[in-house]
């Protein structure tokens, strides 16, 4: 109890350190847009990149099966000629559809369509947290469904990619639909099971974070805090319905139907990250028979994507390979990622 106090105490900190500071970035020098940028799109409020490239509408909503709305922003390269490649990113555990917009203008700035949007549960997506379950997965193909109906996409060149929640849903999903030609999973996880409760031992301080923040920033799912506390709690006699329930939302459930649709996977992945752990997705990558690569670099959960694409410095390597990646198997360009070492292991980025 005293442990979950902490936590939600300071999630409340960072809330109000993080809008305290919204005005006065707002004022700073452009070096502060991508930070002011996040910051906002905690509150769901975008603060979008301005070019002459590119169309933004901000008011995207694709209802899904179940009649939730599914909300989202899209970025559309001006004087296409002709249907263009698309990118879809899904956000991550606790953020929203404002998370990806530096991205998203660089990648439109390059002649992609883009469009981003929070999972259900999160920002102003309706709907309680599914945890990449099968309403996550059914939510992203309804979005190609509406991609292609409503902006010139080429039908063979769509993408999907994000980080940590948003790579296992992007992963999950092109099991799920062959439309998905390329994935860029960034910071995921390969077993549900074995990130929670890996060698039997409850991973009691992350499992704890991602319990109160997705009650504080988002509409959780009951039942996702029950299972935690099974887990939590080492609950035995219940234990087997929580692993039931991770089997189907672990990429790693999906290696065959990944291999049958011959989904190219890029996988950036920190080593020292103790969340979603190396190895059950190093396991994956090694089963996998589609194009692929992975970069394994220093930092923890999340850090080697988010620090450098906020500051603004420091190597961009996970990124920059995202993009490179996309380019090759959506636009069908040669770079020097399409002949590097399936696996790149990097000792030391500068920050």
């Amino acid at each position: 109890m005293k442990l979950k106090k902490f936590f939600a105490s300071s999630i409340a900190s960072t809330f109000i350190i993080t809008a305290s500071a919204i005005p006065t970035l707002a004022q700073a020098s452009d070096d502060f847009v991508p930070i002011l940028s996040f910051a906002a799109g905690i509150f769901n409020q975008g603060v979008f990149p301005q070019s002459d490239n590119y169309t933004i509408d901000d008011d995207i909503s694709v209802i899904a099966e179940d009649g939730v709305n599914i909300d989202g922003n899209i970025f559309v390269p001006n004087n296409l000629d002709g249907p263009a490649p698309a990118i879809i990113f899904i956000s991550s555990w606790a953020l929203n559809e404002y998370e990806y917009l530096q991205q998203a203008g660089q990648l439109a700035d390059q002649g992609y369509i883009v469009l981003s949007y929070a999972p259900r549960g999160f920002g102003t997506s309706g709907g309680l947290v599914d945890t990449a379950g099968p309403k996550d997965i059914a939510d992203l193909s309804n979005v190609i469904d509406f991609l292609i109906e409503n902006y010139p996409v080429d039908e063979n060149a769509i993408g999907a990619g994000g980080i940590s929640y948003g790579a296992g849903i992007s992963t999950i999903g092109a099991a799920h639909d062959s439309r998905i030609k390329a994935v860029a999973a960034m910071s995921g996880w390969g077993s549900l099971k074995e990130s929670l409760y890996g060698n039997d031992t409850p991973r009691v301080v992350w499992g704890t974070i991602l319990d109160l923040s997705g009650q504080v920033l988002g509409r959780l799912d009951p039942i996702v805090s029950e299972y935690v506390k099974i887990l939590m709690d080492q609950d035995l006699e219940n234990q087997q319905e929580v692993i039931d329930w991770a089997e189907p939302r672990s990429p790693s459930s999906y290696i065959a139907e990944l291999n049958a649709n011959g989904t190219a996977m890029y996988f950036g992945k920190a080593y020292g990250d103790n969340l979603f752990q190396p190895n059950s997705v190093m396991d994956m990558f090694s089963q996998l028979e589609v194009p692929k690569h992975m970069d394994l670099v220093p930092g923890t959960h999340a850090t080697a994507e988010m620090i450098p694409a906020l500051l603004g410095t420091g190597d961009n390597t996970i990124w920059e390979n995202t993009f490179k990646w996309f380019d090759i198997h959506l636009k069908g360009e040669s770079n020097d990622l399409a002949t590097a070492k399936p696996v790149m292991i990097w000792l030391l980025l500068s920050l």
